[in-house]
């Protein structure tokens, strides 16, 4: 719907493909208190050159009860493929790594 949802923390590669497995968003809370981090898998974002930014086609509902977790954790787990596959299942993408 064009709203702001979030910003990209970080993008993770993965070390042996040198491939981006996915970006790391930040959403929801207020001045950074209660905010919750998802991993999503990198090609479910498109930049939007007219917003200066990437764009997601998930509807606010999903992207709310989607699987969430600290910074830590998500720099914990994105070299595990099992858990990697989660997230992609979650938002119904292809697992490419």
């Amino acid at each position: 719907a064009g709203d702001k949802v979030g910003t990209i923390r970080n993008v993770m590669i993965d070390k042996l493909s040198g491939k981006v497995v996915y970006a790391t968003l930040a959403f929801g809370g207020v001045l950074g208190i209660g905010q919750k981090y998802h991993a999503l898998p990198w090609n479910v974002l498109t930049y939007n050159t007219d917003l200066g930014g990437y764009q997601l086609d998930i509807a606010r509902e999903k992207l709310e009860a989607g699987p969430a977790a600290t910074e830590e954790e998500l720099t914990r787990n994105f070299q595990d493929k099992d858990w990697g596959r989660k997230i992609y299942d979650y938002y119904g993408s292809s697992w490419t790594s």
